[in-house]
């Protein structure tokens, strides 16, 4: 999978050859990003955004994504065909290229993955919530009763892990929020992140880390295999 010669340190998962990509808000652009890729839409869009992180997040976001495209397929970047699912999800319009991929921002931190399998991929924040409560309300029932079981110094990651990895599934099959109670992941983070239940036709596996200490991501892929990361500095 191709990975940019002067990227942040990365993770390759070589079964499904995906590529993911960190970048951290306050660093700079790789050289590889081209800074005039955005569509008139999308700078329109950016413009229309009022808070500044917001902004600079989606404007990172869509540069990141359009460069990559670009270089792999070898167009100028604003002429790559992004389009939209009904829930919002950008994806390549001509799915004949073969390529996925998929972005993700929290506080401080963007995620990219790019491969020839679908995906999704989410980052959060690791910080002190009502897990309890959240879990009640928009997780599954097996998973509720797994949380409750859970000893209470593991309570919040289980949290975070279980969220993070339901919000790349969720973002891989392009069903969206709205399904959160009808897909269950494993929310233990002592085993390996696993799909316990989805409503999708394809098979889907889950892999999860930590990025640094206060954030981690998952992946989602649509594919038969088991997922092996590796780091690539």
């Amino acid at each position: 999978m191709f990975l940019p010669a002067d990227r942040p340190a990365s993770r390759t998962c070589f079964e499904a050859s995906i590529g993911i990509i960190t970048l951290a808000d306050d660093a700079a652009l790789p050289s590889w990003v081209n800074t005039d890729a955005l569509t008139v839409a999308e700078a329109e869009r950016a413009a229309n955004i009022r808070h500044t992180l917001a902004r600079s997040q989606f404007e990172r976001g869509r540069l990141f994504v359009r460069s990559i495209l670009g270089i792999i397929l070898n167009c100028r970047p604003h002429l790559v065909p992004i389009s939209y699912t009904p829930d919002g999800k950008p994806h390549l319009a001509d799915t004949s290229l073969g390529f996925h991929f998929n972005i993700s921002h929290t506080a401080g931190t963007a995620i990219l993955a790019i491969g020839c399998a679908e995906l999704g991929v989410d980052v959060e924040t690791i910080r002190e919530r009502d897990c309890a409560g959240l879990v009640n309300r928009y997780f599954a029932t097996e998973e509720q009763e797994q949380f409750q079981k859970l000893p209470n110094e593991w309570k919040l990651p289980g949290f975070v892990r279980g969220w993070t990895c339901k919000e790349a599934l969720l973002k891989g099959t392009g069903a969206g929020v709205r399904d959160l109670q009808n897909c269950a992941v494993d929310l233990d983070p002592r085993s390996a992140p696993k799909v316990l239940r989805h409503t999708d036709a394809r098979s889907w596996k889950l892999s999860a880390w930590r990025i640094n200490e206060v954030t981690v991501s998952a992946l989602a892929v649509a594919t038969d295999s088991e997922l092996m990361m590796e780091m690539v500095e």
